[in-house]
């Protein structure tokens, strides 16, 4: 077969396309996909002057089935398609303000309507025969397409099992007791993602999380490691932790001995910056308006290698690539993971308008702009419909075509009641736990608390947020 599934660019690529780059190594052995049955398949006959390169599967010779789907009209954008309602579903982070552990989950628009449509439901469960301690619906009201929805891990396991409408997701080996786990900072949000692979990189940010001081402490005992903060002790899921922000500032024998023992090496980072023209982020992807991009890497571009863009100029000087960028490029290297999108230049208003100033203390966030919340634990950027309480000084503010255009404050004469803020928790944060009635016996609660606690303790669960504001004291 002529075409395969590239995992690593997420994109169908063609044999004979790959064999002119040269890039093809022993290691990319398990990259590619047969795109009508999935298996593994390599590239053969990459030099050959006899045969035309193409792709075999593992186990042999071409199956005859295969090239058979393969030829009927709109397989591989079938295929494509679902391949790429596959990735990333789930995801495992650290949230370093709140200093817990989190699940996120990720579902695009079509995935929503259907599993709505059957009414489905998100659950997380410790054991295959246990009941699950987490569990979520499916609906709009819960997840918003493309953008990942993260929740709190209460229940302290090895191992974790997500089933979402009968489709089973395997966590293992999340937390051992005498390990060290590596989190990598994101540059959008206070969340680190685990490291999932064994390899860590030089110049990057990683916070190290270990339920035994004594391992951190070894950690950074070696001259190549820089401490960003203090080793810090939290609790969360009834454990104790520790853990530390570092850099790996070079990477030399001994540490690699150590880090040997915890299924990690370092590896120098490859960087990669975009010159021109300026770029900004949505969700994690930098967007651009033009044509052409100058960027600055320490590694070359190669087609079909490390990146799926077909049209690059360069070394145009000492390391500067021009890329054109049609749809979607995905350029992947040694801890360098970089999305461009094309968008369209849009013609931006320019307004004279006086900045509206708005005063509430119960708002929702509607799509006509990009709203950002100022509050006690810094600024963040707010999803769609999502329910925002302001008290004191916290603000909103609302751009359009990054204009600031409003500013919300709050408004400190219509505060909504206990039973208000209960009832909208429950409507937009559909999170259940099992109720424990030792976890607010000493409290002293107002009316609405009290009869909240009361049908808990009847039923037997009790809202994860709610559970969270009664301890805080803000009910």
């Amino acid at each position: 077969m002529d075409k395969a599934y590239d995992s690593i660019l997420y994109c169908v690529v063609d044999a004979r396309s790959l064999a002119k780059n040269a890039f093809y190594k022993d290691s990319n052995y398990f990259r590619y996909r047969c795109l009508c049955c999935g298996e593994d398949v390599y590239l053969a006959a990459a030099n050959s002057t006899i045969q035309v390169p193409h792709f075999r599967h593992r186990k042999g010779n071409n199956d005859k089935e295969c090239e058979v789907y393969l030829g009927q009209v709109g397989a591989i954008e079938k295929y494509l398609s679902v391949r790429n309602r596959s990735q990333n579903h789930v995801s495992f982070s650290f949230n370093t303000d709140r200093k817990i552990f989190e699940f996120g989950f990720i579902l695009q628009s079509e995935e929503i309507e259907a599993l709505k449509a059957k009414q489905a439901v998100l659950e997380v469960k410790k054991k295959h025969f246990e009941n699950a301690f987490l569990s979520v619906p499916i609906t709009n009201a819960s997840f918003v397409a493309n953008v990942p929805q993260y929740f709190s891990i209460d229940e302290y396991s090895a191992n974790y099992i997500v089933n979402i409408a009968s489709k089973v997701y395997v966590l293992d080996h999340l937390f051992e007791k005498n390990k060290l786990f590596f989190f990598k900072f994101r540059i959008y949000d206070e969340r680190a993602k685990r490291v999932a692979s064994n390899h860590l990189y030089t110049d990057t940010r990683y916070v190290v999380i270990c339920e035994e001081q004594a391992y951190i402490n070894k950690l950074i005992a070696f001259s190549d490691v820089e401490c960003l903060t203090k080793v810090n002790e939290f609790i969360t899921m009834g454990k104790r932790f520790f853990s530390i922000e570092i850099i790996f500032r070079r990477t030399n024998f001994d540490l690699n001995l150590f880090l040997h023992n915890h299924q990690f090496h370092i590896e120098t980072s490859e960087t990669l910056n975009v010159l021109w023209p300026p770029l900004f982020m949505k969700d994690s992807a930098y967007v651009c308006e033009r044509e052409k991009v100058f960027i600055h890497s320490s590694f070359p571009l190669v087609s079909h290698g490390n990146t799926n863009a077909l049209c690059i100029t360069g070394n145009i000087s000492s390391g500067i690539f021009q890329l054109k960028v049609e749809n979607k490029i995905i350029i992947k290297e040694k801890n360098v993971d970089v999305v461009l999108i094309k968008s369209e230049i849009q013609d931006l208003e320019v307004s004279e308008d006086e900045i509206e100033l708005l005063k509430c203390s119960n708002w929702e966030v509607s799509g006509d702009m990009d709203y950002f919340l100022l509050d006690q634990d810094g600024y963040r950027k707010l999803m769609i419909e999502e329910k925002v309480y302001l008290i004191d000084d916290d603000k909103v503010f609302g751009y359009r075509n990054n204009h600031l255009k409003c500013i919300i404050s709050s408004d400190t004469n219509s505060i909504p009641t206990a039973e208000e803020i209960i009832i909208d928790i429950l409507k937009y944060y559909p999170q259940s736990e099992i109720y424990n009635f030792n976890d607010f016996s000493d409290g002293v609660f107002c009316k609405a608390v009290s009869d909240y606690l009361e049908v808990c303790s009847k039923n037997g669960k009790i809202n994860t947020i709610v559970k969270k504001y009664i301890k805080e004291g803000l009910l």
